[in-house]
């Protein structure tokens, strides 16, 4: 919470609040004031010592994700690891952590879809994946930063991993004003009834200053 400000006799100075060093005011910034507004005064102040910049938008987090890319058909015994677990490919017959080739790459991509979101395993289970064309999708389930841990690897000639781990994740984030709504030493004026007390000076996220006033 901001500071209370004092004049030169050491007494609060009604409505006007030290801010720190770009300091960022969002929606839950509140400054309280409980000295009494005089009867002769009509106007509060917001203070400030530093720049205030306001918050404008958050961008949502992202999914960390990558592929695993083939060229064709993977042969008997090639393996793809996946955050640490291994699936083999087989001719026939596949059981646990294998997958049995199809006719073709696509039912082969179809098959493998399939046994990895089957996996109860927790180190593959915490992505979703899925066939396109030549690829296997991996999508980690959780949008953030740490997705990007999540590991890829394979054996055989026909694959290629796009990444020891998968990429792109990104943790939310806060955007704000690249230049300042209020200046070093600025301030904001505020109209209020005389004899009332002002609690509560409010910045929202959408820069809009409110003010709340009980007798």
């Amino acid at each position: 919470m901001p500071t209370q400000m004092l004049d030169a006799n050491m007494h609060p100075i009604p409505g006007a609040f030290a801010l720190g060093t770009n300091q960022v005011l969002s929606s839950s910034a509140a400054a309280a004031n409980s000295s009494a507004v005089g009867s002769s005064t009509t106007l509060v102040r917001l203070v400030t010592t530093t720049a205030v910049h306001f918050t404008t938008g958050r961008a949502a987090a992202v999914k960390a994700s990558g592929f695993i890319d083939f060229s064709g058909q993977p042969s008997p015994n090639d393996t793809i690891t996946i955050n640490g677990v291994v699936f083999t490919f087989k001719a026939s017959g596949a059981t646990g952590n294998e997958v049995d080739i199809g006719v073709d790459l696509a039912a082969t991509l179809t098959a493998t879809a399939a046994v990895l979101n089957a996996s109860v395993n927790g180190s593959v289970s915490v992505a979703t994946y899925s066939a396109v064309t030549g690829r296997l999708k991996v999508l980690h389930d959780t949008a953030g930063a740490a997705g990007n841990a999540f590991t890829l690897a394979k054996s055989g000639t026909n694959m290629t991993v796009t990444g020891s781990t998968l990429s792109g994740g990104a943790d939310a984030a806060v955007a704000t004003t690249s230049d300042p709504i209020l200046p070093v030493d600025g301030e904001i004026l505020l109209p209020i009834t005389p004899g009332h007390r002002v609690s509560v000076i409010r910045v929202t996220a959408d820069g809009k200053v409110s003010v709340t006033e009980l007798k």
